[in-house]
């Protein structure tokens, strides 16, 4: 499997490459009042409208001065398979690399791992001398955000 490499704050992420459309440089933002605070506002990219998710804030981890990062939206596609399919924009600090691992190859997670919801977490790679959290993206979402993701 191919992963795309990404960071957040200080820790670096993977998701599999097949769950991406495309990562494409942040547009302007157009806010949504009464939104879940996560969700930044929607984009619109190429006359499609996109919501945006800032993973920073959904995963809880320490917001960053985005003055001097190379931010990044990775476009995703969630149900594909539905008659309406909702495309997000996650929003990262960084992406930097593709690497191809086997599944076999990604370690559990440890007990002590609770910062991210269990399903989310397809395992734990080691690359070089740098631990990454290899994410199934669509699982850190709750039926409900789900929900409301697709009806955005």
């Amino acid at each position: 499997m191919k992963f795309v490499i990404f960071r957040i704050a200080d820790l670096e992420f993977g998701m599999d490459i097949a769950q991406i459309q495309e990562i494409v440089r942040p547009v302007s933002i157009t806010l949504l009042p009464q939104s879940p605070e996560y969700i930044e506002g929607v984009v619109n990219l190429r006359g499609q409208i996109i919501t945006v998710m800032n993973l920073s804030r959904k995963l809880g981890l320490t917001e960053v001065d985005q003055e001097g990062l190379r931010t990044r939206f990775i476009v995703s596609t969630l149900f594909p398979e539905a008659p309406q399919p909702a495309r997000v924009a996650f929003r990262v600090h960084a992406v930097f690399q593709v690497v191809d691992l086997d599944p076999a190859q990604l370690d559990p997670p440890p007990r002590s791992f609770t910062f991210l919801p269990e399903h989310a977490v397809l395992g734990i790679a080691k690359i070089e001398d740098r631990i990454v959290y290899m994410l199934n993206v669509h699982e850190l979402l709750t039926p409900e955000e789900k929900l409301y993701l697709q009806s955005a």
